[in-house]
């Protein structure tokens, strides 16, 4: 449904200024008496609040000059409090839930006031929590003039409930302590407990101002109408600091916020938060498929997004995460500004805005995808093919792909006398066909598929030709966060079309990689923190001998255990290796020039590929069942030293 303030407010404020040339001019500077009488009833009928519109009651330029008119009247600079034994301290002060709207600490400062905070903390509920600890410990310091309480709440989307405001209530009258309450997004509560007002809770009448505005639950920011309820006696000081600073809220505006007052329980109650639930619904989910933790906000339209697990913006501060993301087209608010300068907190958050239409919800969901896809970075993987296939000083022949030996083997196609390593191996010619540069960073995956398609374009040129980027993006999938993109991937082991590579999707595995690998960044883990996961390299993994009872599952790869599931980095042969090609000798392919005789000096790894297991203690590198091995030391090995791919 269109939004009926603008049908019916617009029109209203139209008939009204062309018919009556009072509107073009001033009104009454504490708003007009329809409209006070028009907002008393408001609130008499949502929440069975009586509101005196003549003594309590006063129109204001929006709810940040409500706040700002509030605030200069309960405080003055230099004033003081009398402590114990006879010490004053300068400077009441005003006590702030953090994190904040910006606008309170900042109009605090206009006026020369001092403001000290109370943090709220997120708990594994999937809620925001107050510090009530440190609340007290801040009244205790008895230097604290008022409490702003913002419910709903901005940046968190919090609501206060009931049990919250009496605690808070309680503490505020013990102390001797006003409360100012901010409650503009009071119609956009989703779920739990609906919107509660302080000021109907026993003992806080005369220490409560309510404050609120038609801004946000009108969609009219532009039209500057708010209004503050106080106690009677400040009443007269809110109305005359308001009108020196501002005179009063446009005429016009005024009249047609009459109407916005009398819309239907339809309008609040179902169309407002409904639209807005159905945006957050849209958008919190897509920040945590990228890696953003959200604690579900409730009511409002915002998310207070915390971007550590976002590989692209976790080593940025939240200005240089929220200017990347303008860069990329997507704005957000850093989140260091909703809390106290120089505290540090926050710096990890990014506030982002979902008032948006949904198609624009869509569009920057899209462009956060685009932006924040995983980026890889290349360690030690100079790739050059190597032709394993002639002795010293040979001539390097191009690569080709073969048919496995007998049995299911045969279904295999493999690349044939051919190797991939950063390294030369010793007694083997060089193919002079380098893919990728040492330690090269790579941008978005975007970025990878140009190597890729390059790599396939040496090995198998045929298929490079006939595959897509989606084709590509198989063997690649992104493997901690996944997004729509790779989640509509066909997930299919051993792509025929890709055949130097098997993938399947999964979360690293405890334990990230070894230590002791060989020619690599050195990097510890720490196995009781999770979140390290996504800094680890992506090694691919391959099981253990134990894990294996019949070599011909190798014909689709090898047969991960429960919990497993990486697939192999698997492009190498060695020709030196012969055996029986018959289909009831589960031995491994073998080159078409190669004939069968007995198991060579040096054995082959046909996956030749970095591994680790699940939990590990040690590195390995995956031989098959069949080669000879050192039983007395179970990490020995002969294959190759092979470089794959690493993820940070």
């Amino acid at each position: 449904m269109a939004t009926p303030l603008y049908t019916r407010s617009l029109s209203a404020v139209d008939e009204a200024m062309t018919g009556n040339d009072e509107l073009n001019q001033y009104a009454i500077p504490y708003g007009r008496t329809d409209l006070r009488q028009a907002i008393a009833g408001y609130y008499r009928r949502f929440y069975d609040f009586e509101v005196d519109a003549e003594e309590e009651l006063t129109v204001c330029l929006g709810a940040t000059e409500a706040m700002a008119c509030t605030l200069r009247a309960l405080c003055k600079p230099g004033d003081s409090v009398v402590l114990g034994e006879g010490s004053i301290r300068l400077g009441i002060l005003i006590l702030i839930f953090e994190p904040f709207h910006e606008i309170y600490p900042n109009q605090a400062a206009v006026f020369y006031l001092n403001t000290k905070y109370c943090r709220l903390y997120e708990g594994d509920d999937d809620e925001w929590h107050v510090d009530w600890d440190m609340l007290e410990s801040r009244l205790q310091e008895g230097d604290v003039k008022c409490i702003v309480l913002n419910t709903p709440h901005n940046p968190t989307g919090k609501v206060f409930t009931k049990a919250e405001m009496t605690r808070i209530a309680d503490l505020a009258v013990k102390y001797n302590a006003y409360v100012v309450t901010d409650e503009i997004y009071e119609h956009m509560i989703f779920e739990g407990e609906p919107h509660h007002i302080i000021a109907s809770l026993p003992g806080m009448r005369d220490r409560s101002f309510i404050i609120s505005a038609i801004s946000k639950s009108a969609s009219a920011t532009g039209w500057r109408v708010g209004w503050v309820i106080s106690p009677r006696k400040y009443t007269e000081i809110i109305r005359a600091v308001h009108d020196q600073m501002v005179l009063q809220s446009p005429s016009p505006m005024q009249f047609g916020t009459i109407a916005f007052t009398q819309l239907g329980d339809d309008y609040f109650k179902h169309y407002l938060p409904g639209k807005y639930q159905r945006r957050r619904d849209l958008l919190v989910p897509a920040l945590r498929d990228l890696g953003f933790k959200v604690t579900t906000p409730h009511a409002a339209y915002y998310a207070f997004a915390n971007f550590r697990g976002v590989p692209q913006l976790k080593d940025m501060s939240s200005w240089e995460a929220s200017d990347y993301l303008v860069e990329h087209g997507v704005a957000g608010v850093a989140g260091a500004n909703f809390c106290e300068k120089g505290s540090g907190r926050g710096d990890d958050c990014i506030r982002f805005c979902f008032c948006r239409t949904d198609d624009e919800l869509k569009e920057a969901i899209a462009r956060l995808r685009k932006a924040l896809q995983r980026s890889f970075t290349f360690e030690y993987i100079t790739i050059t093919i190597h032709n394993m296939s002639n002795p010293p000083g040979g001539t390097a022949s191009p690569p080709s792909w073969a048919t496995a030996g007998g049995g299911e083997n045969a279904t295999r196609p493999r690349l044939s006398g051919w190797m991939v390593t950063g390294d030369q191996p010793s007694g083997h010619s060089q193919a002079s066909t380098t893919v990728a540069g040492q330690r090269e960073t790579g941008g978005p995956m975007d970025d990878f598929l140009p190597k890729l398609r390059q790599f396939l374009s040496i090995v198998d040129p045929d298929r490079e030709k006939a595959s897509s980027d989606e084709d590509l993006l198989r063997v690649l999938r992104e493997y901690d966060t996944p997004n729509e993109l790779f989640a509509s991937l066909d997930k299919q082991k051993n792509p025929q079309h890709i055949r130097d590579f098997d993938h399947t999707h999964s979360p690293l595995p405890d334990g990230g990689p070894p230590t002791s690998s060989p020619d690599k960044k050195k990097r510890k883990r720490d196995e009781d923190s999770p979140d390290d996961s996504k800094e680890d390299d992506l090694s691919f993994i391959v099981p253990d001998d134990d894990d294996v009872t019949d070599t011909s599952d190798w014909s689709g790869g090898p047969t991960l255990p429960d919990g497993q599931k990486h697939g192999v980095f698997h492009i190498v042969d060695d020709p030196d290796y012969t055996a029986s090609s018959s289909s009831s000798d589960p031995s491994p392919a073998t080159s078409p020039n190669v004939s069968a005789s007995p198991a060579p000096q040096r054995p082959v790894c046909m996956y030749g590929t970095k591994c680790y297991r699940k939990n590990p203690v040690h590195f390995k590198e995956f031989a098959h069942p069949w080669l000879d091995k050192n039983d007395n030391d179970d990490d020995a090995t002969n294959v190759s030293t092979y470089h794959q791919l690493a993820v940070l």
